[in-house]
Formats: C-alpha cells, sequence, structure tokens
C-alpha cells in the first residue's frame, strides 16, 4: 500500500455529498474524478494544458484505481502524483488519494496519457521539451527508467464475447473539453451495468446489515473516442469467481460498432455490510455467477 512519501506533489480537495453512494461513502467513480483532477491541475498549474492553443494534446489510454480504504463525504482528500514511466509519447502517472489524517493511502491508480499532434492525431515524435522537464521533476526513484514506447495493452474485443448487454444513452454533460466523453464516465457506465445486472438478479440489497459488493479495483483501456449524442451498449461477462470476490469484465460499444471503444473490468469483493468483513459469496449468486461465465467461456 503506498505511502505518502511515496508521492512529489500534493492537491487538496473537498469531498461532495453527491460523491456518497448509496452505501454513504464515495461510490469508486469518485475517486477517478479526484485523479482525473489531481492530473489535470498539475498540467494546468504548470502552463502544459492549453486545450484552445495547444498543437500537442494529451489522451487517456488508460487507467486503473485499487480501493483500500472507505472515504465519504464531508471527508478532505489530499491527491498524490508521481511519475513512473516516461516514453517518447506516453507517460505514466501514478496516483495516490489520502484521508487528511492517513499516511497510508485510502486509494491509488494509475493515468497513462500519449500525447498526439492536435491536427493529426498522430502520437508525438518526442515528448515537448516544457512536458519532458515537468514529468522528469514528479519522477521518484526506484520508478522505471524511461521507456521508448507505451506499454503493450490488449486489443479491443467485439461483441461476441460478452454475455449479458445493457444500453445507455450519453448526456451533454458527460462530454470533457476536448468534445468526447471524460474518461470518469466509462467507469460510471461499469458500474451501472453491473448494479443494474445484479438488481435485475434479485441480488442487491440496499437495507442495513446485509452483505453488499465493494469495489477492490477497476481498470479501464481506452481505443476510440465516444461523445454525445452517441448510444453506448456495454457488454459483460464474469471472469473470475472467488472465495468473496469476482471479477467482471466489460467492454463499450459506440452506436453500432462491433469493436470495442473501451474495454476494461471491475472487481468485487463481497463484505459484511455492518463490519467490512469478507463473506463467502452465497450460494444461490454463485450458481447465477458461474452460468455467466461458463456461457462466456463457451
Amino acid at each position: 500500500m503506498a505511502q505518502r512519501s511515496d508521492y512529489r506533489r500534493f492537491y487538496r480537495m473537498e469531498t461532495r455529498w453527491m460523491d456518497n453512494g448509496a452505501f454513504r461513502h464515495l461510490n469508486n467513480v469518485s475517486y477517478f474524478s479526484f485523479f482525473d483532477t489531481a492530473v489535470a491541475r498539475c498540467l494546468l498549474e504548470c502552463g502544459y494544458l492549453d486545450i484552445a492553443r495547444s498543437p500537442v494534446i494529451g489522451l487517456v489510454a488508460e487507467t486503473k484505481g485499487r480501493f483500500h480504504r472507505r472515504i465519504a463525504f464531508p471527508d478532505s482528500v489530499q491527491c498524490g502524483l508521481r511519475v513512473a514511466q516516461l516514453g517518447r509519447s506516453s507517460v505514466r502517472i501514478e496516483i495516490g488519494l489520502f484521508r487528511d489524517e492517513d499516511d497510508a493511502a485510502a486509494a491509488e491508480g494509475h493515468f497513462v496519457h500519449v500525447y498526439v499532434e492536435r491536427e493529426s492525431g498522430r502520437p508525438v515524435a518526442k515528448m515537448p521539451e516544457p512536458l519532458q522537464m515537468l514529468f522528469d521533476s514528479l519522477r521518484t526513484p526506484p520508478l522505471e527508467t524511461h521507456v521508448a514506447h507505451a506499454p503493450r495493452r490488449a486489443g479491443p474485443e467485439s461483441r461476441g464475447g460478452f454475455v449479458a448487454f445493457l444500453h445507455h444513452t450519453t448526456r451533454w454533460m458527460d462530454s470533457d473539453a476536448y468534445r468526447h466523453m471524460n474518461n470518469i464516465v466509462y467507469y460510471s457506465f461499469f458500474d451501472t451495468a453491473i448494479t443494474r445486472l445484479l438488481l435485475d438478479g434479485g441480488f442487491l440489497h440496499w437495507h442495513q446489515g446485509a452483505a453488499i459488493g465493494m469495489a477492490a479495483e477497476s481498470q479501464c483501456s481506452f481505443f476510440s473516442p465516444i461523445a454525445f449524442p452517441d448510444d453506448v451498449v456495454s457488454g459483460l461477462r464474469v471472469a473470475h469467481i472467488g472465495r468473496s470476490s469476482v471479477r467482471y469484465e466489460l467492454a463499450l460499444f459506440r452506436n453500432q460498432e462491433e469493436t470495442a471503444s473501451a474495454q476494461g473490468h471491475f472487481v468485487q469483493v463481497l463484505v459484511d455490510g455492518e463490519g467490512g468483513r469478507p463473506v463467502a459469496i452465497p450460494a444461490p449468486l454463485r450458481a447465477w455467477l458461474e452460468r455467466s461465465r461458463r456461457h462466456a467461456s463457451g
């Protein structure tokens, strides 16, 4: 688990009432909004995020979060940044989210940005010098040395690889300054698809004391932009079932396209609603999940 001393730059932020989910703590999507805000703030304050005029823009290629401890309104949080990998056209920024009184991170994750030419959309041949200097200043040994290229990742999958599907409508507010859907919104679709699936199956209970599914980890890779007023279909399958945890794999498909615009995974751990301790997945839920897994594996 990351410590405060692992990070080079910090930003303090306040939680909002709307950040809390139905289980009275921050929804997992809210953690990514803090991650995204801290990175954007760092770039803005250092003069490296000029949305209107810069010939080079940073696009999000991948994000990931791991959730260790609960945060809830009205907690204040501090978001720490460091650079883990710096390539010719890409950077991996690692982020830790801390409650004011804690030295250990409540959540941690990373963003991979790829810098492209605004006009052509092609990755830059070399990281612009001001960005290079900023990212060098955020590096913390013994992190990896400069790498020539972004880390390899799996390519987009097709609709046929998924079992359950849910239709989503985009909203005007989903678009960010680059006029496409902000990366955080993709996670809201992941979260909605899983929650809706569990609700429809009768396995999600809101009342006090019931076992609840807590997000432990979520990851998304981004391949092509989605923007309002696109329609979106999320595809879902069960990849792994443990004693108290389940790993879902998801993809988002734009309009009628057969290839995913984004895909990732979501790990939930079933915990006691009162004490927060992991509990075994009940037999009816396990059987329901197993059917989805068998279907997914053919």
